[in-house]
């Protein structure tokens, strides 16, 4: 990944994440297939019900170029408001993969998803004044964490200043 294909991972998603998810309803727990973010918004939407579903405010640590925003937005109908994307360059419109079409997070949501994409270190997320103050319910990172100079310093402090009580965190 980044502009150069330096650094990340390039290609397919060809891990599987696993997690026990609750299941509120019956008040058991089981280990579940999760992978990528069909399937945590879909188990999400199950163990939270529609209406506070709806309310998911979403941080997508590493988002390169907000691909994962616009799923979020699109096939879920979360409002930009709720979702932020944080990622070390600017990636929208940059090919990532070679020979697939560019990904323009501008071009597809237009302005109202401009707040939503911040260009920023993540290991120095509490200084960045658009993220002071604010929490998130869920939480995603994939194969970002193992590029940052104190993975687990950068993780303490997204779980202790970002991470909503009771919110997921899922780092891939």
């Amino acid at each position: 990944a980044g502009k150069n294909k330096e650094y990340g991972a390039v290609g397919e998603l060809d891990y599987e994440l696993q997690a026990h998810v609750w299941d509120c309803g019956t008040d058991s727990v089981k280990r579940q297939r999760i992978f990528g973010i069909t399937e945590l918004m879909e188990s999400l939407r199950k163990a939270y019900g529609k209406e506070r579903f709806a309310t998911l405010r979403v941080l997508d640590l590493g988002c390169g170029n907000g691909q994962s925003l616009w799923q979020l937005h699109n096939e879920y109908g979360l409002p930009w408001s709720q979702l932020m994307g944080v990622t070390a360059e600017d990636m929208r419109g940059v090919e990532v993969l070679e020979g697939t079409e560019p990904f323009d997070l501008r071009a597809k949501a237009g302005p109202d998803a401009e707040n939503s994409y911040i260009v920023w270190n993540i290991e120095e997320m509490e200084d960045c004044l658009a993220l002071r103050g604010r929490q998130f319910d869920v939480v995603i990172s994939w194969i970002t964490f193992c590029w940052l100079t104190d993975p687990i310093g950068a993780l303490e402090m997204v779980y202790d200043r970002f991470l909503a009580p009771g919110g997921v965190l899922m780092v891939g």
